[in-house]
């Protein structure tokens, strides 16, 4: 079982996957279906790892994990209504945040 650093470590390695890829023009990303599916892919791959997190790290974090994982839950079960403009809005508005938030959250863990 994977505990909660390795999670918060697999978030941050799709945040980084994500980055490496989308560091492109808005136009370019709606043009790009691989892209997207690559950033989708990531996406849930991070919902997923924090939905994983122990009880009490989930309810530590509340806050921010929540609709983080509701946001998983919308691009594995209603993909069909998932929008390129949605995705785009994550990648450039949110990502700066969410790895603030777990880096923080890694460093409260117990030592090792």
């Amino acid at each position: 079982m994977r505990d909660d650093r390795l999670r918060y470590q697999d978030v941050l390695d799709a945040v980084g996957q994500i980055r490496k890829y989308a560091s492109v023009s808005q136009e370019t990303f709606f043009a790009d279906e691989m892209l997207q599916v690559w950033v989708i892919h990531h996406l849930q791959i991070v919902g997923e790892a924090l939905a994983g997190l122990s009880e009490m790290e989930r309810a530590n974090n509340e806050s921010w994990a929540r609709p983080v994982i509701a946001t998983r839950n919308v691009l594995v079960h209603r993909y069909f209504k998932v929008k390129p403009e949605v995705i785009w809005n994550i990648v450039k508005n949110h990502l700066d945040d969410l790895e603030a938030q777990v880096r923080a959250a890694m460093a409260k863990l117990p030592p090792e």
